[in-house]
């Protein structure tokens, strides 16, 4: 059931939702239409012009709706404008000793080393991030990064226009129980550490 409140978001967004068919056919099919999702989404556009974003709830956005949208990135172009000295070496230090042994090693040097580019694809694709640097709790140094609007919901909005703008279709509401029982064909994903 759509609530009043999703229905008056959606044209914000440009999404329009509609049930999903049985059965269709897509190159690429993202589950999840939440912050990670959206990105997927405009990043599998690049390699197939058959994408399909399918979200359980009928709006977009899960958690990244509710974030406060601060994003760490070290030894970037904000931080070096206010003197603040910063590198990939000193935040995989602290990712590091903030997880206490417990995370993945190669996972943590790959956020350590993405975030900055993570940071400028995300205003390439709309997102603006006010001048002002944050030192957040638990972050441990001023890297943190954020929206000048509507925190976490912007990056929800923008990365939402930009799958529009290729051509993404969403697919809201989807009805889970319809997914678990389908069959499902074709090559799956797994998360890779190494961009091909």
């Amino acid at each position: 059931m759509i609530r009043r409140r999703e229905i008056l978001a959606l044209p914000l967004l440009g999404v329009v939702p509609r049930a999903i068919a049985q059965n269709f056919h897509c190159g690429i099919l993202v589950v999840g239409a939440g912050g990670a999702g959206l990105a997927a989404a405009l990043e599998a556009s690049a390699y197939s012009d058959s994408v399909v974003l399918i979200e359980k709830e009928s709006f977009i956005g899960g958690d990244t709706l509710y974030s406060g949208g601060f994003f760490n990135a070290p030894n970037t172009e904000f931080q070096n404008r206010k003197g603040i000295k910063d590198s990939e070496e000193f935040y995989l230090q602290q990712i590091t000793q903030s997880a206490n042994g417990r995370g993945n090693p190669k996972v943590q040097t790959k956020l350590a080393k993405e975030a900055a580019n993570t940071l400028n694809w995300l205003r390439k694709n709309g997102v603006t991030f006010g001048d002002e640097i944050y030192q957040i709790y638990g972050s441990g140094y001023r890297r943190s990064h954020k929206p000048v609007t509507a925190l976490g919901s912007s990056y929800v909005q923008n990365l939402a226009a930009a799958c529009l703008k290729k051509e993404s279709p969403f697919e809201l509401p989807l009805d889970w129980n319809l997914l678990k029982s389908s069959q499902i064909k074709g090559d799956f994903a797994s998360p890779s550490l190494q961009r091909e």
